[in-house]
Parts: structure tokens; C-alpha cells; sequence
């Protein structure tokens, strides 16, 4: 049951972070921040698809929670001032989830064979 508490807190923690408005770099940096904010989903992503696994031992069931939660993400920031749900960064995410398993697999390769 512990094994679930990561990634249960580490959704609270994006959900937070969708939750503020107006969540942009200002001044010299507001030109990386396009290119922040997607490399931002791909690692949230990429981390909670890694910790839903390693409480599952199912990198299907994994997926699909993490896709779910992008989705539902994204419908959460449709409702948030200043902020809006983009299909795009659904699929931004799909690329971090699909980074983790990736990343698992590549755990998993026996490298002396």
C-alpha cells in the first residue's frame, strides 16, 4: 500500500502546479519558456509513469493511469484563469510516459548478454 503514496502525492504536486495562474517565466527567460514548460511535462510525465509502475508491476496499467491523469490534467487547467487544456500537451505528456517506459526498458535489457 506504501508503494502507492508516490505517485498518488506526486499527482497532487502537478495538480498544484496546474492550479496557478499565470505560471510563465517573465523578463529574459520568457524566451526558453515554451521549451521549459513542454520539457517540464515530458519529465512530470515521465516520473509519475515510473512511480505508477514500481507500485503496480504493470507498465499497461501504468500507462493508461498516466494518460488518464494528462487528460484529466488538462481539463483541470481549462478551469484555472489564464490558463487553458491544450490537446497538444496531452500528447506532450503521452512523449514523457512514453520516455518512462523507455527508461524502464532500458533498466530491464541485460547488457551482458
Amino acid at each position: 500500500m506504501k508503494l502507492y503514496l508516490p505517485p498518488i502525492l506526486w499527482m497532487i504536486f502537478i495538480f498544484i502546479l496546474s492550479s496557478i495562474p499565470n505560471l510563465e517565466l517573465q523578463g529574459e527567460f520568457s524566451v526558453y519558456d515554451f521549451f521549459l514548460r513542454k520539457l517540464a511535462h515530458i519529465a512530470e510525465y515521465a516520473i509519475l509513469f515510473l512511480l505508477w509502475e514500481r507500485a503496480l508491476g504493470n507498465w499497461k496499467k501504468a500507462f493508461i493511469i498516466s494518460f488518464a491523469y494528462a487528460i484529466a490534467d488538462e481539463m483541470h487547467q481549462y478551469f484555472v484563469p489564464t490558463r487553458d487544456g491544450k490537446a497538444m500537451d496531452v500528447l506532450v505528456d503521452g512523449t514523457g510516459i512514453v520516455l518512462g517506459w523507455f527508461l524502464l526498458k532500458l533498466k530491464t535489457i541485460d547488457l551482458q548478454n
